[in-house]
């Protein structure tokens, strides 16, 4: 097995993490279970390795929740570099243990050293895998062969955790395949990852990470030192794809697969997913795609809906996200393909919501101009006019949420059902206002104006705008958060308008409280010009 031989021949650059590794089994030796959760994935790397080379099978937790917390309580330790709400289990807190002198060893990291990851699978209930040490080298090996060979030996910034099958295999087991400098650190940012791009690299990331890349970049410097990018996890935009093509004349290399499965397939760009040489495919009697590799306990049975020709694989969704409405079968992972292939839109995700479709939409800067130009509701019949060619009328999603802000998804790119439910329960009233500033008797707010403002209903069809009395509400909101602000107004003085809020704007509010006359003075800016500004006049106490 190549890790073997890698660990006990290591290259300078590895040295460390074998030293910090052979130090740890000492401190290991005879444990037969070990869970673990880290942040740096070095410390993570050598944890690992070690638990395998004591013959301890290891639990990865996804994450610091109960519900993961009590799964791995299983294990005799828990061993992590950062603190855990925990019980039955012995904690290690990783900074704590002292490099130890060890006697030298040979690394024979057995074949079926198993590990088990938790995840949510296709229904939202968790589910444990388990993966080898032969597994997940068979996998690396099969994923280093399709990687360009100038990726080799380059550093590597990731926006992806190890405690996860994406990460655990790309910036663990491909990593040292590639021979990769594992990088501890997790950019979680898209300014992490061009701060740290100051030397020749590779990224690893997942799609929520990249769409947040815009024109404003320092595009330059990147074409000179970046490589390449990976991303899976999700579903890539086409306007991220081509931003990056456009911007880098790069290629990003989206990854396929799944935890139960690892790597099925990759793509370069916008082009078709291809199955890895030595992954095996078929269409079950539902259409449903099921893999056979080295990597996976037998043959997976996804939920994804498929077309095999050849080695290429045209997916058409999951068919868990199959709806029947008015005897119609309805792709929701269709309809969010449509949407996604318009202008306006940045991502999307789209549910069942009353028993119709909803569409739940982050706006372009496209999108964005759009409804500030025309309005909701021409945007959206712009909108749903591209839908008709493709999507069944019963299809057109009947409720939208519009936004200029992120969906929020998780660093798998998932997004809770939850979250999207309170979108549509919940229709925005005022910016989410930031208290940036406060002095003596003044306070300063900021917040985005939504895209969905309720009031926008109204005020007016063509071209939205905030009503004078929604503005002084907001004023008046934020000032009852303090005590002399819960009086009841007597009074409005000197209140004027001289510039209209628009959806997306970003508005600066300010309070000024006298408490001698007992008045409340507010000023409400965007961009540094004034759009309103007035005084409240408080009942005395």
């Amino acid at each position: 097995m190549w890790l073997n031989d890698l660990l006990n021949n290591p290259p300078p650059k590895y040295q460390p993490l074998v030293a910090q590794t052979a130090a740890l089994v000492a401190q290991l030796n005879g444990a037969r279970s070990v869970a673990l959760f880290f942040d740096d994935t070095v410390c993570f790397t050598a944890a690992l390795l070690a638990a395998w080379q004591v013959g301890a099978d290891v639990f990865l937790l996804p994450n610091q929740q109960a519900e993961a917390v009590t799964w791995a309580a299983q294990a005799e330790i828990l061993l992590s570099d950062t603190p855990i709400q925990h019980k039955n289990n012995i904690l290690i807190n990783f900074n704590t243990l002292l490099p130890s002198h060890t006697q030298p060893f040979t690394f024979r990291l057995p074949e079926q050293s198993t590990l088990f990851l938790q995840t949510s699978g296709s229904t939202g209930t968790a589910k444990i895998v388990r993966k080898t040490c032969a597994q997940m080298c068979a996998e690396a090996e099969a994923v280093a062969r399709e990687l360009p060979n100038h990726w080799q030996n380059l550093p590597v910034l990731s926006g992806i955790s190890a405690q996860h099958l994406y990460g655990l295999t790309f910036r663990v087991f491909v990593a040292l395949k590639m021979g990769w400098r594992i990088s501890g650190e997790q950019c979680r940012y898209p300014e992490d990852f061009t701060g740290l791009s100051t030397q020749t690299c590779v990224w690893l990331s997942s799609p929520t990470v990249l769409s947040h890349f815009g024109e404003q970049r320092n595009w330059a410097r990147l074409r000179e030192h970046l490589m390449g990018v990976i991303s899976a996890g999700g579903m890539l935009s086409k306007q991220t794809i081509e931003l990056f093509e456009h911007q880098l004349n790069l290629p990003i290399l989206d990854i396929y697969g799944s935890t139960e499965t690892g790597v099925m397939a990759r793509r370069w760009g916008t082009s078709q997913h291809q199955l890895l040489p030595d992954v095996a495919a078929r269409l079950d009697e539902h259409g449903c795609l099921c893999v056979r590799s080295a990597w996976s306990d037998g043959e997976q049975v996804t939920a994804d809906s498929a077309e095999i020709l050849d080695n290429t694989l045209i997916l058409h969704g999951r068919n868990d996200r199959i709806i029947k409405l008015a005897d119609k079968r309805i792709s929701l992972h269709q309809i969010e393909m449509a949407l996604m292939a318009h202008d306006f839109v940045a991502d999307v995700s789209c549910a069942l919501w009353q028993n119709r479709v909803a569409a739940w939409l982050q706006l372009s800067a496209a999108g964005v101009a759009a409804v500030r130009q025309s309005g909701r509701v021409a945007a959206l019949a712009a909108l749903r006019q591209s839908l008709v060619l493709s999507i069944e009328k019963v299809a057109l999603p009947r409720y939208w949420r519009l936004t200029a802000d992120a969906l929020p998804r998780n660093s798998q790119g998932k997004l809770a059902a939850a979250e999207f439910n309170r979108a549509f329960c919940e229709s925005p009233t005022r910016p989410d206002w930031q208290l940036v500033a406060e002095q003596e008797n003044e306070w300063h707010f900021s917040g985005c104006v939504p895209m969905d403002l309720r009031y926008f209903s109204g005020h007016f069809a063509d071209f939205p705008l905030v009503a004078g009395v929604v503005q002084l509400q907001w004023a008046m909101d934020l000032a009852r958060q303090f005590a002399w602000g819960q009086a009841a107004v007597v009074q409005m003085e000197n209140v004027k308008y001289q510039q209209f809020i628009r959806p997306n704007d970003v508005v600066d509010l300010t309070l000024q409280w006298d408490a001698g006359k007992g008045k409340v003075s507010f000023r409400l800016m965007v961009e540094g010009r004034a759009c309103s500004s007035g005084r409240a006049v408080l009942q005395a106490a």
